[in-house]
């Protein structure tokens, strides 16, 4: 097992926990979806606030975080 194999059970966890598609990108260090533009940015310490918010909705099955 590696760490990278992580990413995988992450996004998966991410999914069965109903988090949008552009939030488990943003989590997962994948593209996001429509890219990073140059007003991207700006706000971005209201996204991290919304980020961890979305980080705790996910529910890895049998392990206490």
């Amino acid at each position: 097992m590696v760490f990278h194999s992580f990413r995988h059970t992450f996004e998966d966890a991410a999914q069965r926990s109903d988090l949008p598609g552009g939030v488990i990108a943003a989590l997962g260090g994948w593209d996001v979806p429509g890219g990073w533009g140059a007003m991207d940015g700006y706000g971005r310490a209201k996204f991290a606030v919304k980020l961890a918010a979305e980080v705790e909705k996910i529910d890895f099955e049998g392990v206490r975080l």
